[in-house]
Order: C-alpha cells, then sequence, then structure tokens
C-alpha cells in the first residue's frame, strides 16, 4: 500500500485517532480519499469537535440518523453553530466493532495552531483505536511558543522553558513523545507514530534531526512520518 496509508503501515481494517497539532483535519480526509481509491468503506468523525464545513465531500449522518452499513460517511454529533459536536468514545468503539474498513477519527483540537500540548482531558482516544498518529507542524519550528502553540503554557511546562522561548527542533523530539504531550492517553493495544506535517524543501532538514532524535529516544514511536504539502510523497523513518 502507498500514499500515506501505506507510509502509516494501514492494514485493510483500522481505527486510526489522531492527535497533536497541525495536519489533523488534512490527514484524516487524505486518508478518506485512499480508501475511496482502494474500494474500502470508513468513516470519518471526531471525538472533539470539527468544522460543519469540514466534510471532504463526504455524505453526513448526524444526530440519531441511520448509519449507512458500509460506504464512505462524516457522523457526527449535532450542530452547535458552526461547529459539529463528536460522537462520544464508547459510540465510536461500538461502530468500529460493527463495520469493515476504516474508522477514521480527530481526536484532539488546536485551535489551528501547528503544536500543542494536551490539557489533562485530552485527547479523546476511543480504546478501540489501532493506530494513533500524533502531529506536528514543522511551520511552529523557530517560532515563540507563545505564537504557535495552543496551551502554550502546558507546552512550556512540559519542555521546562518559558512561554517565550523559541520552538527548536529538540524541543519537539522531546514534546511529540513525552507522556504528557504526543503520547498522553494512547491505548496500551494502539500502535504510536509520530506525523510531521507540512514538511516542504526548507524544512526538510530540521524534520530529519527531529525524527531521528524521535526515534532515538526511549520513548520512541513505531514510526515517524514525514508529510509534505499535498501531492508530495510521505517519507517514513523506522527504528534500525
Amino acid at each position: 500500500m502507498t500514499g500515506l496509508a501505506g507510509a502509516l503501515a494501514l492494514g485493510a481494517y483500522e481505527m486510526v485517532s489522531v492527535v497533536g497539532g497541525g495536519g489533523k483535519t488534512t490527514m484524516v480526509f487524505g486518508l478518506a480519499e485512499e480508501a475511496v481509491s482502494r474500494g474500502l468503506p470508513a468513516v470519518v468523525t471526531t471525538s472533539t469537535k470539527m468544522g460543519v464545513a469540514q466534510t471532504g465531500g463526504l455524505p453526513t449522518v448526524a444526530g440519531d440518523e441511520p448509519m449507512p452499513a458500509d460506504g464512505m460517511v462524516r457522523w457526527v454529533g449535532d450542530v452547535d453553530g458552526h461547529r459539529v459536536t463528536g460522537r462520544a468514545p464508547a459510540e465510536l468503539d461500538a461502530c468500529f466493532a460493527g463495520r469493515s474498513g476504516w474508522v477514521l477519527v480527530e481526536a484532539d483540537g488546536s485551535r489551528q495552531r501547528p503544536v500543542k500540548a494536551p490539557a489533562p482531558y485530552e485527547p479523546v482516544i476511543p480504546l478501540a483505536a489501532t493506530v494513533v498518529v500524533a502531529c506536528t507542524g514543522m511551520d511552529a519550528v523557530g517560532g515563540r511558543i507563545a505564537d504557535v502553540a495552543h496551551r502554550p503554557e502546558l507546552v512550556a511546562e512540559v519542555l521546562g522553558v518559558d512561554s517565550g522561548d523559541v520552538l527548536t527542533p529538540a524541543m519537539v523530539a522531546d514534546l511529540v513523545v513525552h507522556p504528557d504531550g504526543g503520547r498522553r492517553a494512547v491505548p496500551l493495544t494502539a500502535r504510536f507514530v509520530v506525523a510531521l506535517t507540512k514538511v516542504e524543501d526548507d524544512r526538510r532538514e530540521p524534520a530529519h534531526r527531529i525524527a531521528e532524535a524521535v526515534m532515538a529516544s526511549p520513548l520512541a514511536p513505531e514510526r515517524v512520518v514525514l508529510v509534505p504539502p499535498p501531492g508530495g510523497s510521505p517519507e517514513v523513518l523506522v527504528a534500525g
């Protein structure tokens, strides 16, 4: 399997929960497009909130409307202004148990910031998740934590720095594998993957430095995926 699904080593039956900073929505809908191209049924959903207009062109099932047995669908809760509420983790677990294909869950919020540290109640990852992908946008590197982070005070606390400090590649590497950062609430049975998103040409060298530091960590993920802008091919780094 090629593309992003291949980079994440997805099988034919997966629940992918995407957490962290920038690139989550793009990732879940990108995977939905790959499911369509492979003839796999897939559900795109959230356990938090999602923009009303963020449909990826999929039909939306909301509230108590019946779910189709197969095919492609966006499954959400109620409409709340310009946002739709998500489904409870237990509902997502039951959905996954009763379907084939992929369930693709945006399981965290970052207010469109490229990097974040979760609050104690975040992220909202279903127990049945088979893969958890922690995203960080490479556009965060070189910016002040206060300017580029969602919950900058928590990012600074996790890293032991000041929120006015500049975010370095080493800091990103520490944050994405920290138990109070990218690894928070990951189920023991899930594979853990770090995704560095928005890896444009001028960000490739620092992205490689981050990936190498992450894979050398005692809390290293299964793999690190470097995700370029649309149209590019993901790059994968694995241990060994």
